[in-house]
């Protein structure tokens, strides 16, 4: 556990980071995470620095090298503004920011609602597809019938075990989308988040395209009967790597801006003398102080990627061994269990590197001390949250596909520009391809809109379960709530094992 360190926050009392002989947080603590405590996990942020700095510039000597052959950008850009793709892109960009905000108002209301008609979707989605199998009993129908029905039944009783569960983790989903509603910095952060995600994105485009380039030249150079494999090897292993860096480099992306989400949901609740502006604090915190540890929480997760990376060449490279591909298939699903594990205790190590200022280690005992305390409400939390979040982002790409296709359909032949079809262009009806974008833009701008939702309620959950008197001494009537709800939980719980009881009673009863 941690070392004991004395700390002040301004004009606020002095506290101890941790009380080392009780293992958990001091109770009089002011926001814990402030800014006179230390940088943690320093190696490790310096290493991720030293890592990208050195695959982008490879990747970018090997771009000047191979490419730059491009004649006349500028008319190709004013064919794309008056009759390409773009006009029918910002349509279901539109949209997309629409049904997203919409979203975001949807949860803050009707939390609850929107868990249970999850749980009802999925449920039908497994009966429908028990239904089709059943309806085609041959070529393995029925089996497919009795594995659909199998996992409606494990379902149902997953869903009767969490049942007393939902009101409170709905709670968590309101109070989070409140707090995010008090810091919209949080939106801007996680849209300013795409910006590196998808130019790191291009950028690992960019070394796989050079890659190809090199082995078409290599074969292309070739004597007739030369042996290349040794050449294939090491172009195997330059993707590995190249991989492993994509996904080192994307889950620190995702990390920083899920760590500054928890700091802003932990200034809040100690409410630190900073929360005025604890969007920017808790950024800036996430990209110095805790980066190290953001870093090596992150490698964990893309070493373990990785392997599932390597898992999947093997597969393709074993088509026609049986033998093989059983054994890979094996490694590939305990491979997925662990990347869940290892997805599932980050998420909250991270949120005490960002309340708590740990290392990453010190994190993640934390995180497995709270999962043995309270296992079940953090895997409600994270699994009901979760599947909300992507059913509402299902349906806010289906809703912006829907209004961008009425749009063209509608409206297309009537937006000239230059005397042509704005979204109808003469070089053909581009509809599909508009509608395809137009769900995709939906769909990953609900998803960006509720990542702060998920990070709070993360967050609130660790600070919940940590310090509660802090909730009651600084929101009183949420305490309370939450109290009267897991309250419920536990009554409920008694009254079934009570009758549990009586009935075994009555049983053992001779007559």
């Amino acid at each position: 556990m941690a070392d004991q360190s004395m700390v002040t926050t301004g004009s606020q009392q002095e506290y101890q980071t941790f009380d080392g002989t009780a293992g958990k947080p001091d109770k009089r603590t002011r926001f814990p995470a402030n800014e006179d405590s230390e940088y943690q996990d320093k190696f490790w942020g310096v290493f991720f620095w030293l890592h990208l700095l050195g695959v982008v510039g490879i990747i970018f000597w090997k771009v000047s090298q191979d490419f730059g052959r491009f004649s006349h950008p500028d008319k190709a850009i004013e064919s794309e503004l008056t009759t390409g793709y773009i006009p029918g892109a910002l349509v279901a960009l539109a949209f997309g920011i629409v049904v997203a905000i919409l979203w975001t108002f949807m949860v803050r209301s009707c939390a609850y609602g929107m868990i249970m008609a999850t749980l009802i979707i999925n449920a039908l989605i497994l009966v429908v597809g028990a239904a089709l199998f059943a309806m085609h009993p041959k070529g393995g129908g029925l089996i497919g019938a009795m594995v659909m029905g199998a996992f409606l039944v494990m379902y149902c009783l997953w869903v009767w075990c969490i049942w007393d569960k939902i009101p409170f983790t709905a709670q968590l989903i309101t109070t989070a989308t409140d707090i995010m509603i008090q810091a919209p910095g949080t939106l801007c952060m996680t849209l300013t988040s795409i910006i590196p995600s998808v130019l790191f994105s291009c950028i690992s485009l960019l070394g796989l395209v050079c890659l190809k380039h090199e082995m078409d030249d290599h074969k292309n150079g070739m004597k007739e009967g030369e042996d290349h494999s040794g050449h294939s090897k090491g172009m195997a292993g330059v993707l590995i790597l190249l991989v492993f860096s994509t996904y080192w480099t994307s889950a620190v992306i995702s990390n920083v801006l899920h760590t500054a989400i928890c700091g802003v949901v932990g200034r809040w609740y100690f409410k630190a003398a900073d929360w005025s502006e604890a969007s920017s604090v808790s950024l800036r915190r996430a990209l110095t102080k805790s980066f190290g540890s953001i870093c090596f929480g992150s490698f964990i997760i893309a070493i373990v990627k990785t392997i599932r990376f390597i898992i999947e060449m093997a597969r393709d490279a074993a088509e026609d061994n049986a033998a093989g591909l059983a054994l890979l298939c094996i490694l590939d699903c305990i491979a997925s269990f662990i990347e869940s594990l290892v997805q599932f205790f980050n998420t909250f190590a991270f949120a005490y590197v960002a309340i708590y200022g740990m290392k990453f280690t010190e994190a993640g005992k934390r995180a497995w001390n709270l999962f043995m305390e309270s296992g079940l409400d953090m895997i409600v939390a994270y699994d009901l949250s979760g599947s909300m979040v992507f059913l509402g982002a299902m349906l806010g790409g289906g809703l912006s596909a829907i209004f961008t296709w009425a749009t063209i359909h509608f409206s297309g032949d009537m937006m000239v520009m230059h005397g042509k079809g704005w979204l109808k262009p003469k070089d053909g009806d581009l509809s599909g391809a508009y509608v395809g974008f137009g769900f995709l833009t939906g769909f990953m701008l609900v998803l960006i809109a509720s990542t702060p939702i998920e990070s709070g309620v993360t967050a609130l959950l660790v600070c919940y379960a940590e310090e509660p008197d802090v909730l009651a001494e600084n929101y009183p009537e949420l305490h309370k709530k939450l109290g009267e709800l897991t309250g419920e939980a536990q009554a409920q719980k008694a009254q079934k094992a009570a009758a549990e009881n009586s009935q075994q009673q009555q049983q053992q009863t001779p007559v």
